[in-house]
């Protein structure tokens, strides 16, 4: 920030240049945190009666439909760790 306000730069050009570039990590990373986060809780929440997967999986347990509790399970547990392992390169790339 000093170092561009020192070149006579303006208010704006110390947002752009200065500010944007140190925030962007941080947002983007706190961004894919809560994607993920939201993820996890639409199951349970559906489970609670909010709608989503969370209902798919509710209903197939009460109906004693294990094989399909179980797809629904992976299919959960794959997407959560691809959504994981693509924003950690991302923060990776970032930071």
């Amino acid at each position: 920030m000093e170092g561009i306000r020192s070149t006579g730069a303006s208010k704006l050009q110390e947002i752009i240049f200065g500010v944007i570039p140190q925030v962007i990590p941080l947002w983007t990373s706190f961004t894919l945190y809560r994607f993920e986060a939201n993820v996890r809780a639409a199951s349970v929440l559906g489970i609670v009666g909010a709608g989503g997967i969370g209902v798919s999986l509710y209903q197939s347990f009460r109906a004693f439909k294990y094989g399909k509790v179980s797809a629904i399970l992976i299919i959960l547990i794959l997407a959560v760790g691809l959504i994981d392992t693509a924003s950690s390169k991302i923060r990776q790339r970032l930071i």
